[in-house]
C-alpha cells in the first residue's frame, strides 16, 4: 500500500461498532441464483468476493459476526440484539 494511501487510512475515525455478516460459499451461490435482477454476478464474482473479503480488516472499536446463513429473521433478531446491547 503507498504511503499517501495508508495516511488517509490513518485518518479515518474509528467506527463504534461493526457487524459483519458471514455467509457460506455456499449459500452465497445459492442466494445469487435465486436473485431476479439484472446483470447480476456470476458465479465466479461470487466466489472471487467471497475469497476477497476473508481479507477484509474492519476500523471498529468493537465488530460482531453474525451467522447470515441462516434465516433472515434470525439475523436481524440478533442484529438487534447486538445493538440493543451494545447502545
Amino acid at each position: 500500500m503507498g504511503r499517501l494511501e495508508q495516511a488517509f487510512y490513518q485518518r479515518i475515525p474509528r467506527a463504534d461498532l461493526v457487524l459483519e455478516l458471514e455467509v457460506s460459499l455456499d449459500q452465497a451461490l445459492a442466494r445469487n441464483q435465486k436473485r431476479d435482477k439484472k446483470d447480476k454476478e456470476s458465479d465466479e464474482e461470487i466466489r472471487k468476493r467471497f475469497i476477497e473479503k476473508q481479507y477484509t480488516q474492519y476500523i471498529a472499536e468493537q465488530q460482531v459476526t453474525l451467522d447470515a446463513d441462516q434465516p433472515f429473521t434470525a439475523v436481524l433478531g440478533r442484529a438487534k440484539e447486538v445493538i440493543w446491547s451494545w447502545i
